[in-house]
């Protein structure tokens, strides 16, 4: 019965796969920042975009999903080898994509963003940079090259061009409107004079433009671990700013740089943004306290209840969470980053439960339910509620 059952299950697999392979087309790739995809997809998308690019090798649009597919295939391998081997394939991409279409829009965005200014020395930076920059001559209004740009950007330190940029930004609509609004919470979950520490592009990114294009919070801050890391430039000037003892120590990783910025962080109040990287870190997280979209870290015992309390009745955006009237391009990126809600509101809920404020108990439960609706969490936070 066992091998009839793996037999089965074998032959269903490859009549699925083989009219899969059949009917699949090409579809725009997308970073997992914006949308998340299993590593088959992008495995698939590789082939069918190289396809195209064969019919054409002047398709700039080709070459591009075609790289893009590579670089998601290479994040989501399964293993060290797969992704060695993908980021051999996305090599070659950008080696052909120059001998097929140079001194184009689709080859200098490529070039650069294949490219890791980070970890370059500042001639380094200077030719990556270039790049970018012819990219976003040949066609500034093509959103893809911003963030190569305030990579560039963030690296001089130079806050015109930022705030340039951020107002560009902001302007494209490029942002999701839910993203914007998950991100001034973020900003405002923080005490004045804040430094932020802050790990990924949709925590830094945002953050950035709604400060030099808005001016929201700008007494905030922002430090990305991973930039510091890479960039001896960037972590001079964002050290500086944030007051904390400057240093010409080399940092061999993330971790150095939170254990750096903990020691000599001074007297402005130290946070993490929503993603929580602590989590690579374990030993800080007795030392982490949720405040809403921020984790602020404390060396002494901290009352937070009575900050998310404030966050969320006095400072928070929340309209969004319960209803909008916007067309989300990618909703389930959404739904992932609204999750990042769930544990402030837990606390919330809480002391709402303590203090008996039934009406504001059902206003957030009703909050928290919308959020895990349809998700992993859904059933978890329905049986909190059962034994509330």
């Amino acid at each position: 019965m066992k091998l009839l059952l793996t037999t089965s299950i074998l032959l269903f697999s490859l009549l699925f796969n083989m009219s899969f392979a059949q009917t699949a087309k090409p579809e725009k790739v997308h970073s997992i920042v914006v949308v998340y995809k299993p590593f088959e997809w992008y495995v698939t998308q590789y082939d069918l975009w190289e396809k195209e690019v064969k019919k054409n090798k002047k398709d700039g649009a080709a070459w591009e999903n075609m790289y893009t597919a590579a670089r998601m295939a290479k994040i989501m391998a399964p293993d060290t080898t797969d992704r060695n081997k993908w980021y051999g394939t996305m090599e070659d991409v950008v080696s052909k994509m120059e001998k097929a279409i140079p001194k184009t829009y689709d080859y200098y965005h490529i070039k650069s963003w294949h490219s890791s200014i980070w970890s370059e020395d500042s001639e380094g930076v200077k030719e990556i940079g270039s790049w970018a920059e012819k990219a976003y001559s040949i066609d500034p209004n093509r959103t893809d090259i911003y963030p190569d740009l305030m990579n560039l950007y963030m690296i001089k330190g130079d806050t015109n061009k930022m705030e340039e940029l951020s107002k560009k930004w902001l302007q494209s609509g490029d942002f999701s409107p839910n993203l914007l609004a998950l991100t001034y919470n973020m900003l405002n979950s923080t005490a004045p004079n804040a430094t932020l520490l802050s790990a990924g592009d949709n925590d830094t990114y945002p953050a950035l433009v709604l400060q030099y294009g808005k001016g929201i919070r700008k007494d905030v801050t922002i430090i990305n671990i991973f930039c510091a890391y890479g960039s001896s430039e960037y972590r001079s000037h964002q050290f500086k700013k944030a007051h904390i003892l400057a240093t010409d120590k080399e940092m061999k990783d993330q971790t150095a740089v939170v254990n750096y910025v903990i020691k000599n962080q001074g007297k402005n109040p130290l946070y993490f943004a929503y993603g929580n990287y602590s989590t690579s870190q374990p030993e800080l997280n007795d030392k982490m306290y949720n405040v809403g979209l921020a984790l602020r870290y404390s060396e002494e015992p901290f009352n937070n209840t009575s900050d998310v309390i404030n966050n969320f009745e006095n400072k928070f955006l929340l309209d969004h969470l319960t209803f909008s009237t916007s067309n989300e391009q990618f909703p389930e990126q959404v739904k992932r980053h609204n999750l990042s809600y769930l544990p402030g509101l837990f606390i919330l809920y809480d002391h709402y439960v303590t203090i008996q404020d039934t009406r504001k108990q059902e206003q957030i439960k009703k909050i928290i339910q919308t959020i895990a609706a349809g998700t992993s969490h859904e059933e978890t936070v329905n049986t909190k509620f059962v034994k509330c």
